[in-house]
Formats: C-alpha cells, sequence, structure tokens
C-alpha cells in the first residue's frame, strides 16, 4: 500500500512538472522590452543563478522573428546577458534559472526591437501646400506668396515612432530636433540674421514657418534643412542624415478697387437708384501669370445689383441699407506657378467693399408771393409772403439689369465632373442659363441652353484641363461669360 502510495505521488509530480521547454507555449514571469540599433549593445543582470537562453520551437533559433530574419545575438556570461542588434525586426527569447529547462521556472520574456542605422537614413520633410502631379507632399520644394506661411513635418518609415513598451525608460522616439532656414543647398548656416522666414517652436514632428520679410518684386529662393534623432535604451542618441529642401517665395498679388477718379476704394456711399462705375487691378503678377476667373460676390442682392461692361463693374444701388453696410466683394483666380503647385485655394485673391445706400437728397424751392394789406391810415401797402416747397426727384422705374452668374462648386467624382451655379436663373433676372465647355484648347460643348442650377459632363478624359463658361440669358440678352477652370488629375 505504502508503495502504490509512492508511485501515485511520483506519478502526479510527473504529470505536474514533466512539460518540456521547446514547446510554443510561453510562460515569463516578467518582461523585458528593449529598443537598439544595429551593431548596437545592450546587457542587462540576471539576478538569477545560473541563468540559461531559449526560445519556442517554432522560431528559427535564438534571437530569430517568426519570419526568419535575425534581429539579435545574445549571449550570458556569469549574471550578464548582451544583447547585440543584427537586422531590423522583433523578435522573443526568454533566461531560465538555475538552468532548469522547465516553463515554470522561466523568469525573463526578452523582446528585442531593432532599427537600422540612423546615420545612413534621409527622413522626410512632408509640407502642407505644395505637391507634385501625383499629389504627393514628401521632399518636394515649397512655392509660397509672401506673408504667407506653410508647415513642414519631419518623418521616417524605417525609425520607431513609439517606444511605449521600453522597460528601460531610456527610450524616445523620433523627434525632429533641428528643421530650420540655412543658406544653401548644402545646409550652410544663415549670416547676417538675413532670415525669410520666423519658424515657432516644434510642435509634435511639425514645425510652422511664416514669411516675415516685406519683398516687393521679384522671386526669392531660399532653402530648409530637416534632421531627427531617437534614444535607445541604454541611453544613446541616434541622429539620421539632413534632408534639404527648396522654398521659392513669389510677390503677393494684391487687388484693389478704384473708383471712376482712380483713388482706391475700401469703402463707400451711394444714392439709392444711381450706378458707379468701378475697375480693378492686380498688381504682383509673374511672367506667365494668367487671371482665370473673375467675379463679384453681393451680400445681399436686394442692395445692390453688379454687371461687368467695357472693363468696368458697373453698380447700381438698389435698396436703402440703413447705415448697415453690406458688402461687395471681387474675388480674382491666378493660374501661374503657385496655382500649378498649390492648388486654385492658394492662389485665389479677394476685395471686400462695405457699401452704404442712403435716399437721395431732397430739393427745396421758394416762391414769393404778394399780398394787399392796408395799413391804419387807409394807405394800401404790398406784403410778401415766403412760401417753400420740398419735393423729393421722383425714382425712375428701372427694368431689372441681367446679371452674371456665379459658380457654387466643381467637383468630380467617379470619372463625372458636376457643377453647380449659386442661385436659380430669376436670381440673376434671368430665364435660363447658357454653358460652353473646353478641353484643353477644343470646344467640346459649344453653346447648350439649361435651365436647371446643376449639370454634369461624363466621360472626362484624365491629366486634362477643362474650362467651363456658364452666362445667362432672358429673351435674347446675354450676359458676358464667367468661367472656371478645373485640371483632371490622374
Amino acid at each position: 500500500m505504502n508503495n502504490f502510495k509512492k508511485y501515485l505521488i511520483g506519478f502526479v509530480f510527473m504529470v505536474l512538472f514533466g512539460i518540456s521547454v521547446n514547446t510554443q507555449d510561453t510562460y515569463a514571469l516578467s518582461k523585458t522590452e528593449i529598443y537598439i540599433q544595429s551593431n548596437e549593445n545592450y546587457k542587462m543582470t540576471i539576478t538569477c543563478n545560473k541563468p540559461m537562453l531559449d526560445y519556442a520551437t517554432n522560431l528559427k533559433g535564438l534571437g530569430y522573428s517568426t519570419s526568419g530574419v535575425q534581429v539579435c545575438t545574445a549571449s550570458i556570461s556569469g549574471k550578464t546577458l548582451t544583447i547585440k542588434g543584427k537586422s531590423t525586426g522583433t523578435c522573443n527569447f526568454y533566461v531560465n534559472k538555475n538552468s532548469s529547462k522547465n516553463n515554470d521556472d522561466r523568469v525573463y520574456q526578452i523582446i528585442v526591437h531593432t532599427y537600422p542605422d540612423s546615420s545612413t537614413i534621409t527622413p522626410d520633410l512632408t509640407n502642407n501646400i505644395s505637391h507634385d502631379s501625383s499629389n504627393s507632399y514628401k521632399n518636394q520644394p515649397v512655392y509660397v506668396y509672401n506673408s504667407r506661411g506653410f508647415r513642414l513635418t519631419l518623418a521616417s518609415a524605417y525609425l520607431p515612432t513609439s517606444v511605449s513598451g521600453d522597460t528601460t525608460g531610456k527610450a524616445k522616439p523620433l523627434v525632429p530636433s533641428s528643421i530650420y532656414e540655412c543658406a544653401d543647398l548644402y545646409g550652410n548656416t544663415i549670416r547676417n540674421n538675413v532670415y525669410h522666414f520666423t519658424p515657432t517652436d516644434i510642435t509634435g514632428m511639425y514645425r510652422n514657418f511664416n514669411n516675415s520679410q516685406n519683398k516687393a518684386s521679384g522671386v526669392t529662393t531660399t532653402y530648409i534643412r530637416g534632421a531627427g534623432y531617437w534614444i535607445s535604451s541604454n541611453g544613446t542618441k541616434h541622429w539620421t542624415k539632413i534632408r534639404l529642401i527648396t522654398v521659392r517665395i513669389y510677390p503677393l498679388p494684391v487687388l484693389n478697387v478704384y473708383n471712376s477718379q482712380g483713388t482706391v476704394i475700401n469703402d463707400m456711399e451711394m444714392y439709392e437708384g444711381n450706378t458707379y462705375k468701378m475697375s480693378t487691378s492686380l498688381s504682383n503678377l509673374q511672367a506667365g501669370d494668367v487671371v482665370n476667373n473673375r467675379e463679384s460676390i453681393i451680400q445681399d442682392d436686394s442692395k445692390l445689383s453688379v454687371d461687368e461692361a467695357e472693363g468696368y463693374w458697373n453698380v447700381t444701388a438698389l435698396g436703402l441699407t440703413n447705415n448697415v453696410s453690406t458688402k461687395l466683394t471681387y474675388k480674382y483666380g491666378v493660374e501661374g506657378v503657385v496655382s500649378q503647385h498649390n492648388g486654385s485655394s492658394y492662389s485665389t485673391f479677394s476685395k471686400t467693399i462695405n457699401i452704404n445706400v442712403v435716399p437721395k437728397p431732397t430739393t427745396t424751392t421758394t416762391a414769393t408771393v404778394k399780398q394787399p394789406t392796408t395799413s391804419k391810415n387807409g394807405k394800401t401797402t404790398q406784403a410778401t409772403t415766403t412760401k417753400s416747397n420740398t419735393t423729393s426727384k421722383a425714382k425712375t422705374n428701372k427694368k431689372k439689369k441681367l446679371k452674371k452668374p456665379s459658380f457654387k462648386f466643381v467637383k468630380i467624382k467617379k470619372g463625372v465632373m458636376y457643377l453647380k451655379i449659386s442661385k436659380k436663373a430669376k436670381k440673376y433676372n434671368a430665364d435660363g442659363f447658357y454653358v460652353k465647355v473646353k478641353r484643353g484648347k477644343k470646344v467640346i460643348i459649344k453653346k447648350a441652353k439649361i435651365s436647371t442650377v446643376r449639370f454634369k459632363i461624363t466621360n472626362i478624359r484624365k491629366n486634362t484641363l477643362y474650362t467651363i463658361y456658364v452666362k445667362t440669358y432672358k429673351g435674347r440678352k446675354e450676359s458676358s461669360w464667367v468661367s472656371r477652370r478645373k485640371r483632371i488629375r490622374k
């Protein structure tokens, strides 16, 4: 009976503790996670007696990733564990105590993240405005108007963006340590403090640059460099190479509005019923710049109407504003180098005029009427009486003028171009609209009549510039064309 008990106890112990270590099961009592660079050493002290290394049987060997890449090597001398980075990747292995091969004797799970040598890596600089035809914003030259700014973000797909699992607390992910303006494509320092931009503090991975110099004319070229570093688990700082990009600064076009005497207008007062001529000018344009779209936008079309004729904007005051000015905005789009690289939204300029519509002044007429009077001595004398008569000039009932239309949007969706006019035809005092479309220089829709504000163009071609023209009509009378360009990308 006693022998049976001994066999039973021995069998139970064998079942409980006889599991082989070389299985895919892991039972680490603690975990160490480290981040190192290739060929970099990391050392740690093992507290148990006679530690030994182990790994799961589904791996190629100690320090190998699940895909069969040797991420690191590891060795133990006494109680010192030395890990050396070999190639990019992540691996797991284990440390056992007392030379035991039992899973429950494992004391460490080691997770190693290895990254390539940072000094061989050039990071990316991504700007938020300029892009090439494939809409890539990485490492592109920046095209910017004077007094305007942009943002540069530094990043690298090969270096750590997060080290939240670092057990030592020393590792830090990639940070943009230096993004600043430099003198040339070699990254030399600017001398005599002739900077074109004032950078803000670095926020996360990006830095904003604000144009600080007022260039009246000409195009200016400058350069911006960027580099970064990350810190491995042993506290070593690893720097990247320097990335350099070119920045081209163009004079900012300025839109001004003038009255018929040639004086710049910012705000004005108009008499109800009167029409005023205004002209515009867009200065600081570069060779090759073309004004591709211009329009007038009325805040309240019950107060004003605008049409364009012979190079002037004719503005008619329709209704009183009661000392609360209404806004008239002129908007001009420039097609040139900046719009080509940034898009039309970065090369549209506007000027707003505040207009107060007041009543026409009244006129006063005076008449003298002789009246007979009798004095006390019986003699007759003449007395005069002054009579005032205040009248207002009669309003002239003019027919409402035909207005030019404006676009609300032009957009592309699944190979179809959708367009919408801002208002219905009657809002422009019109019966309907005419549409004309050019593909490149070829007219593909000559002059089509439409009655709705929405229309679409199908079978559009990629890498092609489309120009859409719209005008209003009433009977035989037609407004001038307004146009909008849309370049179809890849």
